[in-house]
């Protein structure tokens, strides 16, 4: 912790010093209070009192003097002593910043934690999708397989009903051209028996003809 403040610490000073290549800037000291006066001496005119940690743009110094001209934020210049300027900000200033950025990294370090357990919490149903998922394709699997199976049997089925069905029908038509054969036959038969009557009968009368047509013979004789 005490590493990370002072890489805190460093950061908030050298971004103050980076703010302006030419003008020096200075700090009020831990004293409570300090004059800010408009002439460089101890009985000049007090124009206001300024805090600890009050930040000062430094114009100029006295080089062998005890005062230093300087600027406030707001913007007026006067004169303070040069023991109460130092080149960073007070203690208190520093832990008040400090302790404001160890607050923010607080909250980021608790928002990354939170949205860790998310991601751990969607990665933890993303896995229990993706096993309820590959059961349902396993399931899906097995229904088409039985599909299949039972689309071959049918189709078995479908391709002996067929060959059953032609096979039916040569046989009716075997049995049409046996009938058709049969019936011709019977019609012959008769047509020849008829036949046969006929010359039979006519052969009779014939011979009935004949018979007659003979003398007959005297008893006598």
């Amino acid at each position: 912790m005490n590493v990370l403040v002072a890489g805190i610490l460093a950061m908030i000073v050298w971004s103050g010093w980076a703010g302006d290549a030419h003008a020096e800037t200075a700090y009020v000291s831990d004293e409570l209070i300090v004059n800010f006066r408009t002439i460089p001496a101890s009985n000049g005119r007090i124009a206001k009192l300024l805090r600890a940690g009050t930040p000062l743009e430094v114009i100029e110094r006295q080089p062998e003097g005890e005062w230093a001209r300087v600027r406030t934020g707001d913007g007026d210049e006067g004169w303070v002593q040069q023991q109460y300027l130092v080149s960073q900000p007070i203690a208190a200033d520093r832990l008040e910043t400090a302790n404001r950025e160890i607050e923010r990294l607080s909250r980021t370090v608790t928002n990354l934690r939170q949205r860790l357990q998310n991601v751990d919490a969607a990665r933890g149903e993303a896995e229990e999708t993706s096993s309820s998922l590959t059961d349902e394709v396993s399931r899906l699997e097995q229904e088409l397989a039985e599909i299949r199976r039972v689309s071959s049997s049918a189709l078995e089925t479908a391709t002996e009903n067929r060959r059953l069905n032609e096979l039916n029908a040569r046989l009716r038509n075997e049995l049409d051209a046996l009938v058709d054969e049969r019936d011709t036959l019977a019609a012959n038969s008769r047509q020849r028996w008829m036949m046969i009557g006929g010359g039979l009968v006519l052969a009779g009368l014939i011979i009935g003809m004949i018979i007659k047509a003979r003398p007959r013979r005297s008893a006598w004789t």
